[in-house]
């Protein structure tokens, strides 16, 4: 037989609750509020010690996605890469500062430390560069400083927020194409250049 409820009965079964423990309870029933977090301490959260490979001429390889999470809200970075010499590879620093700039707090200065090999037979031509890289990015809240050192050859990038990326070919990850032509989407989209083959290492220090 099926049962119907007796709404007068049942209304006089349920206890009363004084005014103050219902407000308590519906405070504890209530959902935490959750705190938003930034765009950079999401990127923090997310990084995670491991390593990535890269098969030669597979696309979709960018900075921002190798590096960004593990710069994420630094103050100050060692970038160690002996061939920061030639034209297209000041290149890449420049592309690995705007890195740095889209994860860190602009409230902040930050300074990126280079270390790197001289080019000996275009010394002046690499100081120039260097300079140019310095001063553009200067004006950004982005210190570069940079020394010469033909004795280190790791690649490595370490932060004081407690990382360290090793990188097995440096910065130098992608294939020569032309980036003379500003009309060539290579010369701004990372994802659409083929890569050399490469790994990166993801360490706590």
């Amino acid at each position: 037989m099926t049962r119907k409820a007796d709404s007068a009965n049942e209304a006089e079964a349920v206890p009363s609750v004084p005014a103050a423990a219902a407000h308590e309870s519906a405070s504890l029933s209530a959902p935490a509020r959750v705190t938003s977090l930034s765009p950079i301490e999401s990127a923090v959260a997310t990084a995670k010690e491991g390593h990535v490979e890269f098969a030669e001429s597979q696309r979709g390889a960018t900075y921002n996605k190798l590096f960004g999470s593990y710069v994420a809200g630094a103050k100050h970075i060692t970038l160690k890469d002996s061939y920061i010499r030639l034209p297209y590879q000041i290149r890449n620093l420049a592309e690995f500062l705007e890195t740095v700039f889209t994860y860190t707090d602009r409230s902040d200065e930050v300074h990126v430390h280079l270390i790197t090999g001289c080019d000996e037979e275009y010394a002046d031509r690499q100081i120039d560069n260097l300079n140019q890289v310095q001063a553009t990015f200067g004006t950004l809240g982005i210190t570069l400083t940079y020394e010469f050192s033909d004795t280190g050859h790791d690649r490595s990038i370490v932060t004081d927020t407690g990382w360290r990326v090793t990188l097995g070919r440096g910065l130098d990850i992608y294939q020569r194409y032309s980036d003379n032509d500003w009309l060539n989407p290579l010369t701004r989209q990372q994802k659409l250049r083929r890569v050399k083959e490469f790994s990166v290492v993801y360490q706590r220090k």
